[in-house]
């Protein structure tokens, strides 16, 4: 290594237009982060304005309303296209649960599950209200296949 350090390495003396252009381009650097962090302060300083929430059901119907049969029979039929569409991705998201042992447990009846769930705090005890009873993958299943879940915010 120390032989690697004994020979001089000459290096050429950079020419005027190249000690320009590597302080252009340090002189650009810095200006655009400057303004960059400049905007970014401005944008944190300035307060939002805050947008009423949509309605977008409403503005649906009141659309509905004004449309022709045709329209009101095609905006129902993808609608439920979309519904069947999204039910047949849960669907197999959970068929594919139940192919991984780690999930084994869920795919047991809701008595065997109770059962399993040993360690959990029984009715009375401190911390049992918020341990609510396990829910099983044929539950889901079957709620999925119901047309159970049509909004995000019902469990």
């Amino acid at each position: 290594l120390r032989a690697f350090f004994e020979d001089e390495l000459e290096v050429p003396c950079p020419s005027l237009a190249e000690v320009r252009g590597f302080f252009e381009h340090l002189l650009i650097q810095g200006v655009r982060q400057v303004l960059c962090r400049l905007l970014e302060e401005k944008v944190g300083a300035t307060k939002q304005p805050e947008l009423p929430p949509a309605n977008v059901d409403a503005a649906r119907d009141a659309a509905l309303l004004n449309a022709c049969p045709e329209e009101v029979a095609k905006e129902e039929r993808e609608e439920l296209y979309w519904r069947r569409h999204f039910r047949s991705q849960v669907r197999q998201v959970l068929q594919s649960l139940t192919r991984y042992t780690r999930f084994a447990p869920f795919s047991l009846p809701r008595e065997e599950l109770l059962e399993a769930t040993v360690g959990l705090p029984a009715a009375g005890e401190q911390g049992a209200e918020e341990a609510p009873a396990p829910v099983t993958i044929t539950e889901l299943m079957n709620r999925n296949d119901a047309s159970d879940y049509v909004s995000v915010e019902r469990t």
